[in-house]
């Protein structure tokens, strides 16, 4: 089976997205499949190179609308548009592509749309957040809709992203399905660790990932912990107001911005915390919630979009209301100071990501998607 995958995020980019893709395509060659792993450039010229050990092909690729710049980049995908498409025509024709998997959806994909017209090939679509829930999200679900006849299938890291990106009566919904992410467990058990007084949070720093509600919880709560700090590990555009809500509920010194560390790293900080927390307004899946559970840490989260499908409230850690600090709070002191609850929850975690949340079973459930679309047998879900 020969599969591109195509990612907008670079692999030296932290986040899920470039996990699953990694973790995909390093599964398939394991396997004796071939990947071929495309990330496009908005110039420049094309270059094949090595990374990590994988096979990386970057390639220059025109958006159609910038919203920044709607009529210069029109103009601009237009003038490139059929260089673009001849390139990537002889692309899947050299590497015999069965399966194109686009993981984040954009705009910028229509090239495979329209080569769907003059090409055999598959076209799944797996959508990871943003894409379809921020604020371009509207408009991406329109446009998938719209051209619903071109797509094979849409893939949906849970069950609870699904129901939130489309209805039962969306032309989309028969050929959606979710797939639930898995991860590595020799890798996460195995790590040696050196621990500490610390909550750890691993999110982008984004209005949605709600960081500010951690903040908030901490600061009812610092005075009956004084030892315990909060540790923020990733990037974004929020960070500028979160510092300020840290100063602003005199926080100074008591929370550290780590900013976007290496892979290796964030696994680190997350198996040496006392509590790993997302307190999430939306959240499709949570890779990094699986990767605290699977290190033996105890976790508090929030009962939204996919959390609920890997957390089980009261058996494999805490879930609360989203946007409410005071409930927050409420299960950071618990995870912190009730020892029977927290070695429960993390016996029960450990077990509960080995049974369902494997990398293996996350693969089969990929490859088997593969086979169907490719023998036209996909069922809906």
């Amino acid at each position: 089976m020969n599969v591109l995958l195509a990612t907008p995020y670079d692999f030296s980019a932290t986040g899920g997205v470039t996990v699953v893709v990694k973790t995909l395509g390093e599964r398939l060659m394991r396997a004796g499949d071939r990947a071929v792993f495309l990330i496009p450039q908005s110039g420049g010229t094309e270059k094949r190179e090595i990374v990590d050990g994988i096979p990386l092909l970057r390639l220059p690729m025109r958006e159609p609308v910038v919203e920044r710049h709607p009529l210069r980049s029109r103009v601009a995908f237009l003038a490139y548009l059929l260089p673009t498409l001849l390139r990537l025509k002889r692309l899947l024709r050299e590497e015999q592509i069965e399966v194109v998997n686009v993981h984040y959806f954009d705009r910028l994909w229509l090239y495979f749309f329209l080569l769907r017209r003059v090409l055999d090939f598959r076209l799944v679509v797996s959508v990871h957040g943003s894409d379809v829930l921020g604020k371009l999200g509207p408009r991406n679900v329109k446009y998938l809709e719209e051209r619903v006849n071109s797509l094979d299938r849409v893939v949906y890291c849970s069950d609870g992203f699904r129901r939130q990106v489309v209805s039962v009566s969306s032309p989309l919904w028969p050929k959606s399905t979710p797939i639930l992410n898995g991860i590595e467990l020799v890798e996460t058990f195995s790590r040696k660790h050196e621990t500490g007084d610390y909550i750890v949070c691993v999110a982008h720093l984004r209005e949605h990932k709600a960081q500010d509600v951690l903040l908030r919880a901490f600061h009812e709560m610092k005075e009956e912990f004084p030892d315990v700090r909060v540790e923020m590990v990733g990037e974004g555009p929020f960070r500028r107001e979160l510092e300020k809500l840290v100063e602003e509920l005199k926080l100074s010194g008591r929370v550290h911005f780590c900013g976007d560390v290496p892979r290796a790293r964030a696994l680190e900080l997350i198996a040496g915390a006392k509590v790993f927390c997302l307190p999430s307004r939306r959240e499709p899946f949570g890779l990094v919630i699986l990767e605290a559970m699977a290190q033996g840490v105890p976790v508090v989260a929030t009962n939204v979009g996919g959390v609920p499908e890997i957390l089980l409230r009261d058996v494999d850690g805490w879930l609360v209301e989203a946007d409410s600090p005071t409930a927050l709070s409420a299960a950071l002191r618990e995870a912190l100071t009730n020892q029977a609850k927290r070695q429960s929850y993390i016996r029960n975690a450990k077990l509960r990501v080995e049974d369902y949340f494997s990398v293996e079973r996350f693969f089969r459930d990929y490859r088997k998607l593969y086979s169907d679309v490719l023998t036209d047998q996909t069922k809906v879900t």
